[in-house]
């Protein structure tokens, strides 16, 4: 009752008179207010041990029986006999009933009810009070049947939003065409979808609850998932061969991870894709890489024969056809010896120097272009024979086809070792040019005859063609690599007025494009 008395003494501070604690009221105090305070304010009623109503007053009141009566006869009160005896034991100081409604003539009323035992008169004092409620607390009930009702209209949308997105991943489950597998630590099948049921042509129920090697074959290398057993392994990521229904296998990209539990009761999830026809593409582009690889080494076995047969192979017998002849003529006319073995003597270099520039032709790129081919070689003219060169490259032989630069860089070499070892040049001008027709450049869109065009000049002291012994200075080897490669090449020299080296090569189709560039067509 104190309790219930202490929040009706804040109604009394708002200007609703009531009853003092009965801490601070005795007893009787109580009974002597009894007719004398606002009826329509509090009610009071003394109850006897038996619980029978002694006095009461107020209409308030009027919800109690009669005096005589039990007062648990009342509706109010009724079955509560041993909860109000309880108090005279002590169990508890007070019994309060908030909010009871009830009706006083014909109109609603709102009640609080306090019963409490004093122990000096051996009587029960039962309050009984208007429960006045304030707008502040109508407010906060009001409040939290909001926020509760928000609360719930919230969970209803999780929850419809859960199962939104359960049902989108079991259609992704379901409808897709990845593999989805769920099984235990010791790799017991738990569940699995229809894309893997179908490449196991196997119902689910027969499939639940065994290991996955009895339904994807021996093929299944158990090494990859034994490691999620390791504590530190969660996720992998492997390739792996599985047998499929018809007896054929198939390559599976496997992406496997934790998905629940712990220790020995922890669950994995796998997700694996048919790469199958990936892994076909593989082996044979593997094949083909191996077939070209073979090819290309084929290919160079060749190029080094021929590079020996045009080099060494005809510097040698050049240096054997002049030991014959100066063999014949040290029986025949020996004053003609010594100029036949200067000739040996000169054939013998000349081999020498081939057999040089095919090793070095071996050490170099075999994929460098025309452009840096002949950069690279008259850089390395003047940077060791001290010969100042000009060099002019037209500005479409960066886009030749690569086969043209064997042939022309070889002939380069040829040329470059004449003026190293015989032209005494000081300076040495080149020109590489792309020479078209007169018909392409009347219509530069039609494909036409176009021809490459190499001139090399330099100032030494020349020589007579006339006079000149066959096969010196490598001309016919220069002139033999310009026609297997379906060009010309023409030498111009006289003694002291130096020589011009002047090859041309048909480029076969050539393209011209809108900004003037060349390419190749195709065919």
């Amino acid at each position: 009752m104190s309790a219930m008395l202490g929040r009706a003494i804040h109604r009394l501070n708002r200007g609703v008179p009531i009853l003092p604690r009965p801490t601070i009221a005795p007893f009787e105090t109580l009974i002597s207010l009894i007719g004398e305070i606002d009826p329509d304010l509090v009610g009071l009623a003394l109850v006897d041990r038996d619980l029978r109503i002694v006095e009461r007053d107020s209409h308030i009141s009027c919800w109690l029986p009669d005096p005589g009566q039990r007062c648990t006869d009342c509706a109010v009160l009724f079955g509560m006999d041993e909860a109000i005896l309880a108090l005279i034991d002590g169990e508890r100081s007070s019994l309060v009933i908030p909010s009871v409604e009830l009706s006083s003539a014909g109109q609603p009323l709102s009640l609080d009810i306090a019963i409490s035992w004093h122990a000096g008169r051996e009587h029960f004092v039962i309050a009984s009070y208007p429960d006045h409620r304030s707008p502040e607390g109508e407010w906060l009930l009001a409040t939290e049947r909001r926020q509760k009702r928000l609360a719930e209209e919230r969970l209803q949308a999780i929850g419809l939003h859960f199962e939104i997105e359960q049902a989108r991943y079991r259609h992704i489950v379901e409808a897709g065409t990845d593999l989805v597998l769920r099984f235990t630590q010791d790799r017991i099948l738990t569940f699995a979808n229809k894309a893997a049921l179908g490449l196991a042509a196997a119902r689910e129920h027969d499939v639940i609850g065994r290991p996955l090697v009895e339904i994807f074959g021996p093929q299944l290398n158990p090494d990859p998932w034994e490691r999620l057993a390791a504590p530190d392994e969660k996720l992998l990521s492997f390739e792996q061969a599985v047998r499929t229904a018809n007896g054929d296998t198939a390559w599976i990209w496997w992406h496997v991870s934790a998905v629940g539990g712990t220790g020995s009761g922890v669950e994995y999830q796998a997700i694996g894709r048919d790469i199958t026809v990936l892994h076909k593409l593989r082996q044979e582009t593997e094949r083909a890489n191996a077939n070209a690889q073979a090819a290309a080494a084929t290919q160079e076995r060749l190029r080094i024969a021929r590079e020996l047969h045009d080099t060494l192979i005809q510097s040698t017998m050049a240096v054997l056809a002049q030991i014959r002849l100066a063999q014949a003529l040290l029986r025949a006319d020996p004053a003609a010896l010594p100029a036949a073995l200067a000739s040996a003597e000169e054939a013998t270099r000349s081999s020498i120097d081939q057999a040089r520039g095919a090793v070095a032709e071996f050490r170099l790129p075999q994929d460098e272009s025309l452009q840096a081919g002949i950069r690279r070689r008259f850089a390395e003219l003047e940077l060791r024979a001290g010969i100042a060169v000009a060099l002019s490259l037209d500005q479409g032989v960066d886009r030749l086809p690569g086969d043209l630069a064997g042939p022309v860089l070889k002939i380069l070499d040829e040329a470059i070792r004449n003026i190293e070892r015989h032209a005494q040049a000081r300076q040495v001008s080149v020109e590489v040019s792309v020479e078209e027709s007169v018909e392409a450049k009347a219509a530069p869109s039609v494909h036409s005859d176009t021809r490459l065009a190499v001139i090399i000049r330099d100032d030494g002291r020349g020589f007579d063609l006339a006079g000149a012994p066959a096969g010196h200075f490598g001309i016919v080897g220069m002139q033999e690599h310009a026609r297997l490669a379906g060009g010309s090449l023409a030498i111009e020299s006289a003694a002291g007025k130096g020589t011009t080296v002047r090859l041309s090569l048909p480029l076969a189709s050539v393209e011209r494009g809108g900004d003037g560039g060349r390419r190749r067509r195709s065919s």
